[in-house]
């Protein structure tokens, strides 16, 4: 199927399927990304937008908080080891996850302003391999097997997010009856650092509403 170049509310929802119904039945991850590549247009985000929402929803249904937080130390050690990333491609996978962070908490990352430092096409296979991190994540953490996280996950009324236009992208909203705060979640080049679980942050960074704060407060770490 060729990739269409606007994303519809369809693909949204189909994007969430595929990813749910393949984690739940222990798929590879990257037959996952070679399938999803379908409804990605070339040059945009989608649906990588789509892919932060769903590690959002499932750090809210493990419970993460400040008061209880989701340790992010060897994250993709423990809970995505077929992928072994280096260098800059680590930078992308470890901005993702605090993309997803920054959701959960309430915000909405200013992508474009953070993925045309990158200067390719690949941020959605990221968040895709965030999503995955923090989906298993969180059935480790609440003591379930990943099949269950993930119909939990297919269960969520939040499962059909919403799709808008703004300068050539496209942004999913999890809730549109409350809009996240905009925040610039702008943190490359950068370099994070995971120290005792709690991650620091070193580098350049757009401090208009901190995505990066945000993030990590609401995954519980301070920056």
């Amino acid at each position: 199927m060729p990739a269409r170049k606007r994303p519809t509310a369809d693909d949204a929802v189909t994007a969430r399927r595929v990813l749910l119904d393949t984690l739940s039945r222990d798929g590879d991850v990257f037959e996952l990304a070679s399938e999803l590549a379908a409804v990605h247009p070339r040059n945009d985000t989608f649906p990588g937008e789509v892919f932060l929402g769903v590690a959002a929803d499932a750090l809210d249904t493990c419970g993460a908080s400040r008061a209880d937080p989701l340790r992010l130390e060897r994250l993709r050690e423990q809970f995505l080891p077929e992928c072994a990333f280096r260098g800059r491609d680590s930078k992308k996978f470890q901005y993702a996850v605090l993309a997803a962070a920054a959701v959960h908490g309430g915000t909405e990352p200013d992508l474009l302003d953070e993925v045309s430092w990158w200067q390719t096409d690949d941020f959605w296979q990221y968040a895709l391999f965030a999503a995955v991190a923090c989906i298993r994540a969180a059935a480790s953490r609440a003591g379930v097997p990943v099949p269950q996280a993930c119909q939990d996950l297919q269960r969520l009324q939040r499962m059909h997010p919403r799709i808008r236009s703004r300068e050539n992208t496209r942004r999913v909203h999890r809730d549109a009856a409350s809009p996240p705060l905009r925040a610039q979640v702008a943190i490359s080049p950068i370099r994070h650092f995971f120290r005792d679980g709690e991650i620091a942050a070193v580098g350049r960074a757009e401090l208009s509403n901190s995505g990066v704060f945000a993030a990590l407060v609401a995954c519980g770490q301070q920056p």
